[in-house]
């Protein structure tokens, strides 16, 4: 499927209304059910949402399938278990918990982080370990087969867990633990890290005795992007980590506003080639990318209002940059170096930075923003409703409330990717 055929209809809109007295809320975070077209939306209050995206079934995307209070505090990730029978929630309150969604009771609470969690992961092998990443610095590993106290949370007890293992300092720099912005597993044990300092993306081994270290000692750490190398080149770091179906690649959103693209075996080797948009700007760390289940596209949010689509078959690879990139520096010098994926940007959905975004099992994608809006972007029958969303205009307010992928990110190529 092209990349031009996404769109999102006025019936793929969901606002965020988590309050009783109708306040809006913001969300950060969002993650789909591996089996059901149910996605989760965690928000600013601590709220998660869970809403339907299959087209046809009710409720629909406007109204939220359940709605549940996980936290008293923001919700920076989510994922689901491999079954999806629990979710697990990262927060500003310096916790994880999990989640219980048939019996809609929380079971854990993962403590011992000093500051906000910024990611939790499931490990796919294993369901019953997870790995989560902080400002604090630190990777965390949890088992949720190990006995632990119990403390009351409102109606229910939950189990507090410590962490089985924890790599401190994981990129520290300088005497300064940076936070670690993403952790992903890689396998069944190895995870992948990333930080807010650099675009340094280190492999942790969880089988050696290195990781347990005051040092803590990597087993692999990747090269930087190579225009990052350059002596006048500033420190940009990451903002999250997807890894591809096939297992074989590592996509990296950075805070220069690229997308790099890593074979997972040779990291050291930094990154084969990258993707880059005018509209893309990574200007927070909020703004985070994902890859589709079939491993066709990336996508990410972004500070200008729109979320950006990267087909990532190797035929869409430039080296040439077009003209559209001249007041954005970073991709004129990155196009020196690497090859340079193009992509379209979905517009019109969202009108403030567009943050989280995630894959439902039926290859839609679902972007949240600070517009206090999720949205579902749907692939098109040949691309039908997208093409009459570009080739009309406004008259008669047909367009009101749409979004599409646009073409006009691609001057040279007269509106093809």
């Amino acid at each position: 499927m092209e990349p031009l055929a996404f769109y999102s209809s006025p019936d793929d809109i969901h606002q965020i209304f988590p309050s009783d007295d109708g306040a809006q809320c913001l969300p950060f975070s969002t993650s789909a059910c591996n089996a059901s077209s149910l996605i989760a939306i965690g928000d600013e209050s601590g709220a998660v949402r869970l809403v339907e995206t299959a087209k046809d079934e009710d409720p629909g995307f406007a109204i939220p399938y359940l709605t549940f209070q996980c936290h008293d505090n923001a919700i920076f990730d989510l994922c689901w278990s491999p079954d999806d029978k629990l979710l697990a929630t990262a927060s500003g309150d310096q916790t994880c918990r999990i989640f219980d969604v048939m019996k809609q009771r929380t079971l854990s609470s993962l403590q011992h982080h000093q500051n906000s969690v910024k990611q939790i992961y499931f490990n796919a092998a294993n369901p019953s370990i997870l790995c989560s990443s902080s400002r604090d610095g630190n990777l965390n590993v949890w088992d949720l087969r190990v006995a632990g106290p119990m403390m009351s949370d409102g109606p229910n007890i939950v189990t507090v867990l410590s962490p089985v293992l924890s790599v401190l300092g994981a990129h520290k720099s300088n005497r300064k633990s940076n936070s670690v912005t993403a952790a992903v597993w890689l396998d069944d044990h190895r995870i992948a890290t990333a930080c807010e300092h650099n675009a340094v993306i280190k492999v942790w081994d969880l089988r050696t005795s290195q990781v347990r270290r005051k040092s803590p000692i990597p087993v692999e750490t990747s090269a930087l992007p190579p225009h990052h190398a350059l002596p006048a080149h500033r420190n940009f770091g990451v903002n999250s980590l997807s890894v591809s179906p096939d297992g074989q690649r590592v996509y990296a959103v950075c805070k220069d506003s690229n997308v790099y693209a890593y074979a997972t075996h040779h990291l050291q080797n930094g990154p084969m080639h990258a993707y880059s948009h005018p509209r893309l700007h990574a200007e927070t760390f909020y703004v985070k990318g994902g890859i589709s289940r079939d491993g066709k596209f990336v996508a990410t949010g972004s500070s200008d209002g729109v979320a950006c689509l990267f087909p990532t078959e190797e035929r869409y690879l430039d080296k040439r940059i077009s003209d559209t990139f001249v007041n954005n520096s970073h991709p004129l010098a990155l196009a020196k170096y690497l090859q340079v994926g193009r992509g379209v940007a979905l517009v019109r959905g969202h009108d403030r930075e567009v943050t989280d975004v995630t894959w439902t099992v039926g290859g839609d994608l679902v972007t949240v923003s600070d517009n206090y809006t999720a949205r579902c972007w749907r692939q098109g029958e040949r691309g039908v409703e997208a093409e009459n969303m570009r080739a009309g205009g406004e008259e008669g307010g047909r367009r009101w409330l749409w979004g599409w992928a646009d073409r006009k990110g691609d001057a040279e190529s007269g509106g093809k990717i």
